[in-house]
């Protein structure tokens, strides 16, 4: 489908509940292409894909580019594959080719799922286990941020670094066109998941915000998401997705307000409900706001046994 002149989405589906469907775009001049994102790595996923590319006319060998706009699973892990067919070369962030190279590094030990409550612990399990499906691929070139990238199918696309959904992230953002592609820093519809992980790894709640207003001043028009629609609002949906994480953090103010202290698993059910394993995946985005909460000099913390028990700073 093409969604701008030279650039066309094929739709990709993933096994989440949240986000069901992938947005591969293809930027094409008719005879060489650059692809972004590359999915879930599956047959049934590289064969959509292939296809999806030669019902644009093109040849496999006329894929000459993959680029990878984070380093989350559905991202990259039909890199293999693509570049077995068509000879491309992968191009990310810095940060992103490590675990792009070696997805081995994000699977979880046993020593940490011991820790987890039974539903948590599968439910981690389950997503080790397909971690350990996906077939390592070489970053043939890292960018960084203000970077340029040219020319693919006529455009000219500069690097912005973005972390804070993946500490890798970057949007791929046209100038001349005021196109932005946005990975997941600015989803089509809903805001992304940003999680932060005890060991301070995945992502940041401060500095996915501040990347937010950072697009703010770039001069857009559209924004091509990698989940939901095309973003033809730009800014009015950056503003709702700052909007809707401000809540949250309020939200978990309001929490803290009630008691004089809570651990993080009991903090996340009064937030998000859920059965134990989506408390146990929505605590690493209680984190992630605690996180930016106590380097505000609103929140502390302190052991509690083994629990760790945070309360609003007097």
């Amino acid at each position: 489908m093409q969604v701008y002149e030279s650039v066309d989405r094929i739709e990709l589906k993933l096994p989440f509940q949240d986000t069901p469907i992938l947005n591969v775009y293809v930027i094409s001049d008719g005879s060489s292409a650059t692809v972004i994102d590359t999915g879930m790595g599956d047959g049934t996923s590289n064969m959509l894909l292939l296809r999806g590319i030669e019902k644009l006319g093109l040849r496999k060998k006329d894929v000459s580019i993959i680029i990878n706009t984070h380093e989350h699973i559905e991202h990259f892990s039909g890199n293999h594959d693509l570049v077995e067919a068509t000879g491309a070369r992968i191009v990310a962030h810095s940060i992103a080719k490590e675990y792009i190279e070696k997805p081995s590094t994000q699977v979880a030990s046993e020593d940490i799922l011991r820790t987890l409550p039974d539903g948590a612990a599968e439910q981690l399990r389950r997503w080790s286990a397909i971690f350990k499906t996906v077939k390592p691929s070489t970053v043939a070139e890292t960018v960084e941020d203000g970077d340029v990238l040219e020319p693919i199918g006529g455009m000219k696309l500069r690097v912005i670094h973005t972390p804070g959904h993946a500490r890798g992230h970057v949007c791929l953002y046209d100038e001349n066109r005021k196109v932005l592609f946005s990975g997941d820093q600015v989803l089509g519809s809903g805001t992304p998941y940003v999680g932060k992980f005890p060991d301070g790894s995945n992502g940041d709640m401060d500095d996915y915000l501040t990347s937010l207003e950072r697009l703010k001043k770039l001069d857009l028009k559209l924004i091509l998401p990698g989940h939901g629609p095309t973003v033809t609002e730009p800014y009015k949906r950056i503003d709702e997705t700052i909007e809707r994480k401000i809540k949250r953090e309020q939200a978990i103010i309001r929490s803290l307000e009630k008691d004089h202290a809570k651990d993080l698993f009991t903090l996340t059910k009064e937030v998000y409900g859920g059965a134990p394993e989506e408390v146990f995946f929505y605590s690493s985005c209680v984190l992630a706001y605690l996180s930016r909460l106590k380097k505000q000099g609103k929140v502390e913390y302190s052991i509690n046994g083994f629990n760790m028990e945070y309360r609003l700073k007097k």
